[in-house]
């Protein structure tokens, strides 16, 4: 089945790249609402509005366990919680931000 990149869950609401990675494959990464707005601060909403929506993986800005870990990074956790008490909207804020 369908899972969301971030949390590989089965969700309702998601939102799937629009990357064509080459001329024959397109990006096959989806992210539900949750992830998207906790992991990343985007709006399915948005998203679904401009039609073409490039990924974070895509983007080079993916902060799942799994590519952290390709990237040599400590997987990102359960960051969303430190991300609301600090203010910031999003874990990838707060990864933006640095130490």
């Amino acid at each position: 089945g369908k899972t969301c990149h971030q949390c590989r869950h089965k969700a309702f609401i998601w939102t799937e790249c629009t990357n064509q990675r080459s001329i024959k494959q397109q990006c096959t990464i989806r992210l539900c609402d949750r992830c998207l707005q906790n992991r990343y601060g985007e709006k399915v909403e948005e998203v679904a509005a401009s039609g073409n929506w490039i990924c974070p993986k895509c983007r080079g800005i993916c902060n799942c366990s799994v590519c952290m870990k390709k990237q040599g990074c400590k997987p990102a956790g359960a960051l969303i919680k430190t991300a609301k008490s600090t203010g910031v909207s999003s874990v990838s804020e707060i990864l933006r931000r640095g130490p």
